[in-house]
């Protein structure tokens, strides 16, 4: 990574909650945690920026900054937190492909995982590296990047294949949230949300 972005902690939460929820809201897996649970359960918000906003700068507008920094933070954000949790998983919450959209027969892509309606894109410990991070990313980011980072618990089965998820399982990785990454700043930037780790279920 040529350029650290600058990674800075809020002082003062609750606008920065008011627009996460507003964009969870879109996320299935967070509707299976439960909303509410962003508000009650935050140990830390974080924003990832190449440079410091602007005073007074809304987290849903941009003012040219480069994103390009923030990209690579993420992605070797999920390749660490892969490598040092062994049975961890990172899920692109793909909020516009279906799993019925023609183009997935078309083009070659990463596995995938569907419930319903809704496209997932893991990313597992088979995939900890740099070019298969940002393959997966390019398909799971789509107008906004819902990103989870969560531990499933034993005997959750973490298959690198595409494969229709279970509501039971779909449950159990929601519930072993640890934290989540989302667009700001117009793709300018991020917002990572960092969950109290007694409450997420997992091993």
């Amino acid at each position: 990574m040529t350029d650290n972005p600058q990674v800075t902690v809020l002082s003062e939460a609750r606008p920065a909650l008011h627009y996460l929820t507003d964009c969870m809201r879109a996320s299935l897996l967070i509707t299976k945690l439960g909303i509410s649970r962003l508000l009650s359960e935050c140990n830390r918000i974080e924003v990832v920026t190449a440079s410091v906003p602007p005073a007074g700068q809304l987290f849903d507008s941009g003012w040219g900054g480069r994103s390009g920094p923030c990209d690579d933070w993420v992605v070797h954000t999920i390749v660490e937190f892969l490598r040092t949790n062994h049975d961890g998983l990172v899920l692109f919450d793909d909020v516009v492909t279906s799993p019925t959209d023609q183009f997935l027969d078309k083009r070659p892509h990463p596995p995938y995982w569907y419930h319903d309606e809704r496209v997932f894109w893991p990313v597992t410990n088979k995939a900890a590296n740099f070019n298969d991070v940002e393959q997966v990313m390019a398909w799971g980011v789509s107008r906004h990047a819902i990103i989870n980072f969560c531990i499933p618990p034993a005997g959750i089965q973490i298959l690198n294949t595409t494969m229709k998820l279970s509501p039971d399982i779909l449950n159990a990785i929601a519930a072993s949230t640890t934290s989540l990454i989302t667009s700001v700043y117009d793709g300018e930037g991020y917002m990572v949300w960092h969950r109290e780790q007694s409450n997420a279920v997992g091993n």
